[in-house]
């Protein structure tokens, strides 16, 4: 229940968020709590590390590197059935699995178990967007982007998808 950063030469570990212990609290990372930190994505304009706690609390968290406090931007801190495109924290998700930032500087978020890739722009009220719905059984849990703006997801049906621009059959 922890974020950890490791210095690679010394390959030493040391605890940047969370108290260790589960929970859904916000506040200096020494106390803060996570339900289960999993995705991590880093904002390098604003020194922000993005984290998807994902099973137990199901919320977009955002720690400040600086500053050492973290706060919830996207998500109600519980697990949702339904998904809700909203603002901030009257979004829902239910598994927020793997973040990363795009190209265009937004966050993309798959939110597993709603089996849906969501993106939240940070620039505008942290309002989260539904963009890639497959239906049953495609839980995206990886996603990745390409030089000419592809969007790559892996899912749990096995099967690899790519959205955004027009890619040749292999």
């Amino acid at each position: 229940q922890r974020v950890r950063s490791v210095v690679i030469a010394t390959r030493q570990t040391y605890p940047r968020c969370g108290a260790g212990r589960t929970g859904f609290t916000d506040g200096p990372c020494d106390t803060a709590t996570f339900g289960n930190p999993t995705g991590l994505a880093t904002h390098i304009p604003t020194n922000m590390l993005y984290i998807g706690d994902d099973r137990y609390n199901s919320a977009v968290r955002k720690m400040s590197m600086s500053a050492g406090t973290l706060v919830t931007v996207a998500g109600t801190g519980s697990t949702d059935a339904t998904s809700i495109d909203d603002v901030g924290v009257k979004a829902s998700f239910n598994r927020p699995y793997r973040i990363a930032f795009g190209a265009d500087d937004k966050l993309y978020i798959c939110d597993v178990v709603h089996g849906k890739v969501r993106v939240m722009d940070t620039t505008n009220n942290n309002d989260v967007q539904t963009i890639y719905a497959p239906g049953p059984g495609a839980q995206p849990n990886g996603i990745a982007f390409g030089s000419a703006g592809e969007v790559y997801i892996s899912s749990a049906d096995h099967m690899l998808k790519a959205f955004g621009v027009a890619m040749p059959n292999p």
